[in-house]
């Protein structure tokens, strides 16, 4: 006897009375919904701490050099050598 096909199988599959098609309730969306806000912000908020913001190990040293700045341009060349 031959294997039957793949289509066979698929529309067998689909008039089939034992699967059960009816429509997500709505308790079981909400609890789903919820299952995935409770890992998925939790994650987001830890890989938010591990992250610094951008130039945060710069923005100190470049205050410095703004206000050594005001000394005059010959200083000021020198500090800009250095803050890059």
């Amino acid at each position: 006897m031959a294997r039957k096909s793949s289509i066979e199988g698929r529309l067998v599959a689909v008039l089939s009375k034992n699967l059960n098609r009816r429509r997500v309730s709505v308790a079981l969306a909400l609890i789903a919904l919820a299952l995935t806000a409770g890992i998925a912000i939790p994650v987001a908020m830890l890989r938010a701490a591990d992250e610094k913001p951008a130039g945060a190990e710069n923005r100190g040293r470049r205050h410095e050099v703004q206000r050594e700045v005001k000394a005059g341009p010959g200083e000021a060349r020198r500090l800009l050598g250095e803050a890059r």
